[in-house]
């Protein structure tokens, strides 16, 4: 397939926001939870009494920005393919306008999305010769790309856990006139393999 447009999300696909989330929260709580034992989206399971409105306020925090840093490989791929790159990320005004301007310190025309909280990712047109890079299993489903490579920041989660049954078989047919492409991987360079194998 030639791959025209790439559709990266943000939070734990390009950077390591959960790392910074667990770390505000041990420090608030004075706690030494880990995050690699992360497996709630709301961050319940290991901070119990966490409610949904203090992790918002972490994430559209100053804080959260200046702590944020971006997964190894991640710049690499984006100086790559930066032309065919658009980041769709989903979040509230502050989250998407502190977001935005954190990537473009290092991206500054980089093609930017961002979506409310309780909107699908589904409403960006992605079709044949598109490849959307995601950490939710959802957002994979969801979407009508050619290609879909789920970024495994953590091993079956509640948030992924669904994409791994869709991806028994690597390569399956969808209701389109097109094959679907789907992948696992935790690596930044080897989805940079893998994109530029499917670009030949």
């Amino acid at each position: 397939m030639k791959i025209d447009k790439i559709f990266l999300d943000f939070d734990d696909t390009m950077v390591d926001s959960s790392k910074v989330i667990v770390e505000l929260l041990n420090r608030r709580f004075g706690t030494h939870e880990d995050v690699a034992n992360l497996n709630t989206w709301n961050y319940t399971n290991l901070f119990p009494t966490i409610k949904g409105i203090e992790i918002e306020e972490l994430f559209d925090s100053a804080e959260f920005f200046e702590l944020l840093e971006w997964k190894e490989g991640a710049v690499d791929f984006i100086n790559k393919f930066h032309d065919i790159i658009t980041i769709v990320s989903k979040g509230n005004e502050m989250n998407l306008y502190r977001k935005e301007m954190w990537i473009r310190k290092t991206f500054p025309d980089i093609k930017f999305i961002g979506i409310e909280p309780d909107v699908s990712k589904s409403i960006v047109e992605m079709g044949m010769g598109d490849c959307i890079i995601d950490d939710s299993a959802e957002n994979l489903i969801n979407s009508t790309a050619q290609m879909r490579i789920m970024f495994e920041s953590f091993k079956h989660v509640e948030w992924n856990e669904k994409f791994y049954s869709v991806c028994e078989d690597k390569i399956f047919m969808r209701a389109y006139t097109y094959i679907v492409q789907n992948y696992i991987s935790d690596n930044w360079k080897e989805i940079e393999n893998i994109v530029m194998e499917n670009m030949k």
